[in-house]
């Protein structure tokens, strides 16, 4: 089974606005890529679980949301 992920920051729990959490500049920015990609992480975890045999992820924030290296390979 393959699985398609769409991801976007403004979606993720405990991101709670866009000017400090989605942005750059924002000061929560680099904890709010973190929370996405454990997030990503988890549902990786749990489609591999489920028998995935292929996992893909696109990054649909601007900016951009998820941390590669720390992404499940």
């Amino acid at each position: 089974m393959k699985i398609y992920v769409m991801t976007d920051l403004e979606g993720v729990a405990g991101v709670t606005n866009f000017d400090d959490w989605c942005g750059p500049s924002g000061r929560y920015y680099e904890a709010g890529k973190e929370l996405l990609t454990r997030e990503v992480n988890a549902a990786i975890e749990g489609f591999f679980a489920g028998g995935a045999t292929e996992i893909v992820v696109a990054d649909g924030h601007g900016y951009g949301g998820v941390n590669g290296l720390l992404l499940d390979p």
